[in-house]
């Protein structure tokens, strides 16, 4: 999952004109001096492997578990505005945070869930079951 912000919304991010680029932004002009970043942590990749969900550091290359130790972790997302990911495992859907506990979110009814997906603007989470042939919201 990746999110590209406009960094050039945020005036004084580079010297000369702003160019949003995916990833990152360009100066432009005479006295240009190659790419602007915006300021902050590091992009991050998350990934689930079904043992874990491991994140990339898409600046330093750096790739390491972030929740481990898991069964079947087939399926994941983010919620932005919130430090959960929302994890589907092959027998139930789970929410956990680094370092806490998981929550079970859904047990009953569930045949296969192998797909997860956040509505960031109406804060719904929508999951997908092959088993029962269906998409539900959560």
């Amino acid at each position: 999952m990746f999110i590209d912000i406009d960094e050039c919304a945020t005036v004084g991010t580079c010297a000369q004109k702003c160019i949003n680029t995916p990833g990152g932004a360009s100066s432009d002009g005479p006295n240009a001096v190659g790419k602007c970043r915006a300021r902050g942590s590091d992009p991050l990749l998350l990934l689930s492997n079904r043992a874990a969900i491991r994140r990339f550091d898409l600046i330093s290359n750096k790739y390491e578990p972030l929740i481990a130790k898991l069964e079947s972790a087939v399926a994941m997302d983010f919620l932005h505005n919130c430090p959960k990911a929302v994890k589907g495992i092959v027998k139930d859907i789970r929410q956990c945070a680094e370092g806490g506990d998981n929550i079970t979110l859904v047990d009953k009814d569930v045949s296969t869930p192998d797909g997860l997906a956040v509505d960031w603007v109406h804060q719904l989470l929508f999951w997908t079951d092959t088993g029962l042939d269906q998409v539900g919201p959560i």
